[in-house]
């Protein structure tokens, strides 16, 4: 999820102490980024890391099979009078 956090930034607060103004370009870029709408940047398409989850799915259901083919053949030759 893409959220934008100012807090992580210092906004210009460590040139001013050390006596360098900041450029009106940074100034600008700052100002876009802050009235920009929540979720305008890059967003995450698609499944993303649900496709984990789906993938443990379909392999339960693979062994779910599997096991059940396995018990069937057993049960058939435990029980076969020959």
């Amino acid at each position: 999820m893409a959220v934008a956090d100012p807090a992580i930034a210092p906004l210009g607060t460590d040139e001013e102490a050390a006596g360098t103004p900041v450029s009106s370009d940074v100034v600008a870029q700052a100002l876009r980024q802050e009235l920009r709408p929540p979720g305008h940047g890059k967003g995450q398409a698609g499944l993303g890391a649900a496709w984990i989850l789906v993938g443990f799915i379909a392999a339960a259901v693979m062994a779910s099979f599997a096991y059940l083919i396995w018990l069937a053949g057993y049960s058939r030759s435990y029980f076969h009078v020959g």
